[in-house]
């Protein structure tokens, strides 16, 4: 049987090409507008998928980097902290020096003795150190303040034997807020000033000979403190160190798979203005072709 081509089926089929070609033309300006060719998950399934995987280890790296940031910031700080606890540990023992070397005068002691309170004094104070709302050296207890002084004027700690420590990596994380009890109390670097202001005011009315020696026991003492708090410097620092590596790879992983993101996103702006004239050039020939049939068609209906 014959199959007439009538001007009906003419006409539906130019209006089906039109709107095929309407729609992809739609597409690509849309591309050029915003510069994305994947602008839903059905554009391209597959690299739809793996933008979003690529935009999971983003955000997953990010989170690692402010961790990052934040163990920095606490690190640093604690380090500039424990240096000035060494340097009050430092003027400590010159003063324990000075009092043992010879007889001095009881207001000389004194004076000393005082001198001595108040770097005490300043040891606790900067044991109390805050980063942000957390106490540096509270261990997992970070909002307890870790040092206090009782009523028989020791000093006594209250925070956590547990450190807390920060996720940095895959299965990676860093001490960030230390057990105070670990870095002033092994060996108790109060008691140890406590003792040396007590032998230079001579509470226990000492003999000079007795209280030069009592003063001289605190030296090894004060050594072996100031060693610890700057082992726990040496530690901070080392872990500073590889803090700042860890976030240089993560930043070079996270800008490759940015560009990543972009290869597979991204619109090649070249080829969407080939595809753009090319579909206005093939619409264009379309509504052309059909207007010379059905002008044809009509022409011969007319004869």
């Amino acid at each position: 049987m014959d199959m007439r081509i009538t001007p009906q089926i003419i006409t539906a089929s130019t209006i089906a090409n039109a709107q095929k070609q309407s729609s992809q033309l739609a597409f690509l300006q849309q591309e050029a507008s915003t510069g994305l060719r994947i602008l839903q998950p059905s554009d391209d399934p597959p690299a739809a998928l793996q933008v979003l995987s690529e935009q999971a280890q983003n955000n997953r790296l990010n989170v690692y980097h402010q961790n990052i940031a934040d163990a920095q910031a606490k690190l640093n700080s604690s380090v500039s902290t424990l240096n000035q606890v060494s340097n009050l540990l430092t003027q400590a023992k010159d003063l324990a020096l000075e009092g043992s070397n010879e007889p001095n005068s009881p207001a000389a002691y004194q004076a000393m003795a005082a001198q001595v309170d108040s770097i005490l004094k300043g040891v606790i104070q900067l044991a109390n150190t805050q980063q942000n709302g957390q106490y540096l050296y509270g261990g997992t207890a970070s909002q307890t303040q870790p040092f206090t002084t009782n009523a028989q004027g020791q000093v006594v700690y209250n925070g956590s034997a547990q450190p807390m420590s920060e996720p940095i990596g895959q299965g990676q994380q860093v001490q960030t807020l230390y057990a105070g009890s670990q870095v002033f109390q092994s060996p108790d670097i109060f008691q140890v000033l406590a003792s040396l202001r007590d032998a230079l005011a001579n509470v226990n009315n000492l003999s000079p000979s007795e209280q030069i020696a009592a003063i001289q026991q605190t030296l090894s003492e004060l050594d072996d403190a100031n060693t610890r708090v700057l082992a726990v410097v040496g530690q901070q620092s080392a872990s500073l160190q590889n803090l700042q590596s860890i976030d240089q790879q993560i930043q070079q992983v996270q800008l490759q798979t940015t560009q990543q993101i972009g290869n597979l996103q991204n619109a090649d702006l070249s080829q969407v203005v080939i595809g753009l004239q090319e579909q206005q050039d093939l619409l264009q020939a379309t509504l052309y072709s059909a207007a010379q049939v059905l002008n044809a068609s009509l022409l011969n209906f007319l004869r």
